[in-house]
């Protein structure tokens, strides 16, 4: 998957942490004062509470992102599993968001800077073979590269806050930052569960030299440096072999002088870029348009009789007509709630953003409350903050309540080219009295109060409640954890082949290999995918998955420590 392709890097931590501080006291000077109405602080006190206690979080929910964004971790994605071809899914091994697994859509984030010289951040060309990616710019500004289906190259115009660019499935693609003085920063949404990639730099490194010479009709001088190039942090020549030790993230010097003429010298491709999705008119809003839904999606081509009325079917981007998938940027006042809703024709993944000019790895300031009807009829409520992503299905009603500080900024994915979407609970309202005392069970007055054919909500409006008061209500609901997630089971569970093969979907047949060569939990971790293949006689497949478990939970600095007192002598 895309973070396996990067690695676990890493920004500079001190730097990182006065950034940090800096937004922190910015924006403890910049909330207004004297303001509060005795409501309104008792509503701050109640989200207080809620920031320090304990998150009612269910499977549908994850904070993926935001952990790897406090280890200020540049390339980042929530996960689900591969489903596909067992020659394919046995080299897949991401799966860090289990409730993905099928859903046609991942997120992620890559922040990439500078080095202080005068040179930019760029991810070299890589691709995704079996998705289009979505990037929508968060901060600052940059630029991507494509090879197109017929092999030219496509380049970006310049993408700035609010742009969103789409790279072409299998396309080769790069990342380029502009700002040799900042940070750029944008949102990456895929329409795959588990994101497949492979890299044009690393194929090129197992070359021999003589095909190199004749791909590219250069010299053997040439061609040795393509299959044994530079690293440009050591200074050293590298090999395949040691390319694991190579950052992915290299820096290309003056991009001033190429941002400066980028756009009239190099852009080609513009009809891929949707331009200023956090300004565009939005579909949906608050009676005071304070809180707003806005979308970038294709034309409507589904069923005439289903098309939504209250907004334009025309589309707003028609350069990803037939890609089939769509997004959108929500914002959410402070003290703003989001009505009942349901989105009939698509899962929908959220992403909590944090408040627009915070520094790119923070997470805080942002918080909200997502609450939705399962299709088992029960009602789960995840409490989420800054990067945090929580899945929403198909026709699944919903609302959110922003219960923070700051306006909620959230980005919207769905699995479908044009999403239909309404408030659900204008449909109760719109009963004759009659139904209404009949299919709700209350009483004749609530019913006459409840019927007002023609009621019609706006999708946001502002919640006039208490927050203590909510709060008491979240914490009566119950977790909903239906995913049989091994990290739920017990650590005696945890510490047997058995529970590793089951885990894993290995067949259990292979537990004998494991135990005729007295294979336990502490020496399998440690075991290479040769040893596996070779010694025990696993399948190729089985034997990568064991691996991509144990180097997600015990992989340390780069390299396996076996346990004291025990040797790897055996198994060579």
């Amino acid at each position: 998957g895309i973070n396996a392709e990067y690695g676990e890097l890493r920004q500079p931590t001190m730097a990182r942490q006065l950034l940090l501080a800096c937004s922190a006291l910015a924006l403890a000077h910049s909330l207004p004062h004297g303001v509060w109405s005795e409501e309104s602080m008792t509503n701050t006190a109640a989200a207080f509470s809620w920031k320090t206690g304990t998150p009612n979080r269910s499977d549908f929910a994850t904070s993926y992102l935001r952990e790897k964004m406090l280890e200020s971790a540049p390339v980042v994605a929530a996960q689900g599993t591969f489903t596909g071809p067992p020659v394919l899914s046995a080299i897949f091994g991401t799966n860090n968001f289990a409730a993905l697994t099928e859903f046609d859509s991942a997120v992620g984030l890559i922040t990439i800077g500078n080095d202080g010289k005068g040179g930019c951040a760029v991810v070299p060309f890589h691709n995704h073979p079996n998705c289009y990616e979505y990037m929508t710019t968060i901060s600052g500004y940059g630029a991507y590269g494509q090879v197109r289906p017929d092999g030219t190259t496509a380049w970006s115009p310049i993408m700035r806050p609010g742009d969103v660019y789409v790279m072409r499935q299998s396309s080769q693609h790069f990342y380029r930052n502009l700002d040799p003085k900042g940070t750029w920063q944008f949102e990456i949404s895929f329409t795959c569960s588990e994101v497949g990639s492979s890299s044009a730099w690393k194929w090129l490194l197992q070359l021999d030299k003589q095909l190199a010479k004749q791909f590219f009709d250069v010299s053997d001088a040439t061609a040795e440096s393509i299959i044994s190039p530079i690293d440009p942090a050591t200074g050293e020549q590298y090999t395949y072999e040691g390319v694991s030790k190579v950052s992915s993230i290299r820096y290309i010097p003056e991009c001033a002088t190429e941002a400066a003429t980028w756009d009239t010298k190099m852009a080609n491709d513009g009809h891929l870029k949707f331009k200023g999705l956090f300004e565009s008119q939005p579909i949906l809003k608050s009676p005071d348009g304070r809180s707003a839904l806005r979308l970038l999606a294709a034309p409507y081509r589904g069923p005439a009789s289903e098309a939504p009325t209250t907004y334009s079917t025309t589309g707003t981007f028609p350069g990803i007509d037939g890609f089939g998938y769509s997004i959108s940027y929500i914002t959410i006042a402070t003290g703003d709630m989001m009505m009942p809703m349901t989105v009939a024709n698509a899962h929908t993944v959220y992403h909590v953003l944090t408040p627009e000019g915070t520094n790119p790895f923070s997470v805080d300031g942002q918080h909200i409350l997502v609450c939705q009807f399962t299709y088992n009829s029960q009602l789960v409520v995840d409490t989420l903050q800054g990067h945090d992503v929580v899945i929403v299905p198909r026709g699944t009603l919903h609302f959110i309540v922003n219960i923070g500080e700051n306006a909620a900024r959230i980005l919207g994915h769905y699995d479908t080219q044009f999403p239909t979407m309404g408030v659900t609970s204008d449909f109760f309202p719109n009963l004759p009295a009659n139904m209404v005392k009949g299919l709700m069970g209350v009483t004749a007055a609530a019913a006459k109060e409840m019927s007002r054919p023609g009621f019609k909500q706006p999708a946001f409006k502002k919640f006039s409640g208490t927050l203590a008061t909510l709060h008491e209500w979240v914490l009566k609901k119950p977790t909903y954890n239906v995913l049989d997630n091994p990290d739920e089971e017990t650590e005696a569970d945890k510490m047997s082949i058995s529970y590793l093969l089951t885990a894993l979907k290995i067949d259990q047949k292979y537990l004998a290999k494991f135990e005729a060569h007295e294979i336990d939990w502490d020496a399998v971790k440690h075991l290479r995918v040769r040893q596996m293949t070779s010694v025990l006689g696993l399948p190729l497949g089985p034997a990568l998955k064991i691996q991509a478990f144990f180097r997600k939970k015990w992989h340390h600095g780069g390299r396996m420590h076996a346990p004291p007192g025990r040797t790897m002598t055996r198994m060579t």
